[in-house]
């Protein structure tokens, strides 16, 4: 070819031209790197923070989900996000007093003065009781609420959710709720899926953490084609930047880390 009997004479200056370049805003590319860090630096304490008060952190990211999700698919229903927490968060109660029902194996109603002993401590005994009979009449209200809902199909005033949002909302609660996550990795150890090799707790922590990420992610641009700007900005700051840097993070972390531990064993064949 042409280049290759007459090779281009410009071509190692544009190369030493853009070394030099690079050279030379190495140090200040370097400098406003170290400021912005600095600024940046009690921003990440304070996500850090938010972050480790778990139950508040998924409660404010549930809220921001389910209202973009009002806005963007519920015509008349400003409430409809309240409503669908207020009711996931009836359905999930009753949810872990059947779990703790199932799992309990001290069903004695008295509490003992100390752990080895079999002297009753009477204020602590009566305590437990009444506890006991308030959580119970607590779930039979809450089932009870939940059938007359479901099955008389009266609802709350305006509150007419449509599928889409359902199921948005749906998933995303079932995978961010402290209660249900506690719940998927039993779940699939049930499959018995051996490309998991007994890892199911973290497997299904590092799925939950992408999907819900995953759910995120389109609901930003098409808030801000409906000009929702405050809403979409809130949304990918806390449910994309910090829940997928920290959380989706932490998980992807621990599932390799625990993968590059077995890659050093040689798998078992029967």
């Amino acid at each position: 070819s042409a280049n290759y009997r007459y090779p281009a004479r410009w071509y190692p200056a544009v190369v030493n031209l853009a070394r030099r370049a690079a050279n030379r805003l190495r140090a200040p590319v370097a400098c406003v790197l170290s400021v912005l860090m600095a600024v940046y630096a009690p921003l990440e304490r304070a996500e850090k923070l938010f972050i480790q008060m778990n139950n508040l952190s998924t409660m404010i990211s549930q809220l921001l989900i389910f209202t973009a999700c009002d806005r963007l698919f519920v015509a008349q229903g400003r409430l409809t996000s309240l409503y669908s927490l207020m009711f996931y968060n009836v359905i999930t109660y009753s949810v872990s007093y059947v779990r703790e029902i199932c799992t309990k194996e001290d069903w004695s109603p008295y509490v003992n003065v100390t752990r080895h002993s079999r002297v009753k401590h009477l204020a602590m005994s009566a305590t437990k009781i009444v506890l006991e009979w308030t959580k119970a009449v607590t779930f039979i209200v809450t089932i009870t609420f939940i059938l007359l809902t479901l099955g008389l199909e009266q609802g709350l005033e305006h509150y007419r959710p449509t599928i889409l949002y359902t199921i948005i909302t749906g998933t995303y609660y079932l995978l961010s709720e402290r209660t249900f996550l506690e719940l998927w990795p039993t779940a699939l150890s049930a499959m018995k899926i051996e490309s998991l090799e007994n890892m199911e707790a973290l497997y299904s922590g590092f799925w939950a953490r992408a999907v819900t990420t995953s759910l995120a992610v389109p609901l930003v641009p098409v808030l801000v084609w409906y000009e929702r700007w405050r809403l979409a900005f809130f949304v990918f700051y806390v449910c994309v930047f910090v829940h997928g840097r920290y959380r989706l993070g932490e998980a992807l972390g621990k599932l390799n880390e625990a993968r590059g531990s077995l890659a050093r064993f040689r798998r078992a064949t029967p």
